[in-house]
């Protein structure tokens, strides 16, 4: 949370009874993860600090990253914006083409 930018930092008490209006807390929200290239994620909608995504990617398509620091699940961070997420590759071929019936390593 941070506080609004409305209201006064210290309210009064005014004639009336009532207080001036005064600063409230906001929820930090990070606007909806963009899905990579070949890939998904398992919503669209923006989400509060502190809460995680899960990207995943098509058939075909491996997660790429982690290994430098990207996460398949980035976290919402106090500063608005998402943790490095994976990127989808493509997987390796597959171990053998069939050409002509036969079977032949690739």
């Amino acid at each position: 949370y941070r506080l609004s930018a409305g209201g006064v930092p210290q309210p009064e008490c005014l004639h009336s009874g009532g207080w001036e209006r005064g600063r409230v807390c906001v929820p930090i929200t990070c606007g909806g993860y963009t899905a990579p290239l070949h890939g998904s994620v398992d919503t669209a909608l923006a989400v509060r600090a502190g809460t995680r995504v899960t990207v995943s990617c098509d058939p075909g398509f491996l997660p790429y990253g982690r290994a430098s620091g990207a996460s398949q699940t980035p976290m919402c961070l106090d500063s608005g914006e998402f943790e490095r997420g994976v990127t989808c590759v493509a997987g390796p071929c597959p171990c053998c083409v069939v050409s002509g019936g036969e079977s032949h390593e690739a």
